[in-house]
């Protein structure tokens, strides 16, 4: 893996010493990668059920974040 992190800050990069400081984590406003998949699920499910009905499927206007906050 990289030996970079990120600055929460300005988003930008920087490279960190030899000494491990700490892992990289991702930032506590941000959905998990399980919440992202169980809403594609949903999505999926709704937009087959519209069509299977005869309906136009409904256009996902927001993402994952908005959602998740």
């Amino acid at each position: 893996m990289s030996r970079t992190k990120r600055n929460h800050l300005d988003g930008s990069l920087y490279i960190m010493d030899d000494e491990k400081q700490g892992r990289d984590k991702k930032p506590y406003n941000k959905p998990p990668k399980w919440f992202k998949q169980k809403q594609r699920r949903k999505e999926r499910t709704q937009a087959k059920q519209d069509l299977h009905q005869g309906y136009q499927p409904e256009v996902v206007h927001h993402g994952d974040q908005w959602d998740w906050n």
